[in-house]
């Protein structure tokens, strides 16, 4: 009788431990898994995003972009304006005096890329998968971009829905080039 009863005070540690392990193990792989999908999402709506630039008229895209219009349309008056002001004795303010064509590439880009994550709510759907918006950057290659490529890197945080060891986000970076179209 004393022997059963040692046997199953083993059986009910062995067994504590196997499931503290088991449940450590499956909340490990919903953790990648969610991660994976992240990654996933970024590299499918980063390609997509420079492929349509690439393949679409930087400037019509320039133009349907929702902040580079009104920033281009002060570009142009200005560039206008400006001589005018300069015969005067007047002088512009120093930033309407050019249109920041690296910002306004780097915002079309990053309309596309949310786009694509979620369609017109890729932002929210970014989020929901664990991309932190708020630190995500994207920067056009402007050597590059003059050779005929558009290659764009991407920088974003995941954050863990489970913090393992003390990691509760992780950094990744993704590159996405395509050539231009129309360019040799």
């Amino acid at each position: 009788m004393k022997r059963k009863n040692n046997e199953r005070g083993v059986l009910a540690v062995e067994a504590s431990i196997v499931l503290f392990f088991l449940i450590f193990f499956m909340l490990f792989i919903w953790n990648f898994a969610g991660v994976f999908s992240a990654q996933n999402a970024v590299s499918h709506a980063s390609m997509q995003a420079t492929q349509t630039i690439a393949v679409d008229n930087l400037s019509k895209s320039l133009a349907d972009s929702k902040n580079s219009t009104t920033v281009q349309m002060v570009g142009e008056v200005t560039e206008f304006i400006n001589p005018i002001l300069k015969f005067l004795g007047f002088d512009m303010i120093d930033e309407f005096k050019t249109f920041d064509k690296n910002a306004a590439r780097n915002q079309v880009y990053e309309d596309l890329f949310y786009y694509f994550i979620g369609g017109e709510n890729g932002e929210e759907a970014a989020k929901q998968m664990g991309i932190d918006t708020k630190t995500i950057k994207f920067e056009i290659d402007e050597n590059v971009l003059s050779a005929g490529t558009l290659r764009v890197k991407i920088t974003y945080d995941v954050k863990l829905k489970f913090g393992v060891f003390g990691l509760d986000k992780m950094t990744f970076v993704k590159y996405a080039s395509c050539k231009l179209f129309g360019m040799d």
